[in-house]
């Protein structure tokens, strides 16, 4: 190595192992709870295929394990700032409060 700095990346079927591993789960309790087959889970998990709708399959994980779906789908954003929603992101202005007219 030429001492560059190397982040890995995740594909969704790491994503995917790594939120079941956490609620401690097996693949078909996992698979159950998100309303999917164990085996099309198990596929999903191993790489061998790909769900039709990962959006929607992350969000179904997101709502068991409080997982963010933009983290399991690989869309995070790696470096949050303070502030805004979520730890906020740079350049984003948002109002403190929002004041109704009075008349």
């Amino acid at each position: 190595m030429d001492g560059a700095k190397f982040i890995p990346t995740w594909e969704l079927h790491d994503t995917l192992r790594k939120a079941r591993q956490t609620t401690g789960m097996d693949q078909k309790t996992f698979a159950e709870k998100i309303g999917v087959t164990a085996g099309s889970y198990a596929g999903w998990e191993a790489g061998r295929s790909k769900p039709r709708d990962p959006i929607a399959l992350a969000k179904r994980v997101e709502m068991l394990t409080r997982i963010p779906a933009t983290w399991i789908l690989g869309i995070h954003d790696e470096t949050p700032r303070p502030g805004g929603p979520n730890g906020g992101s740079e350049g984003e202005v948002r109002p403190e409060r929002l004041e109704l007219p009075t008349f």
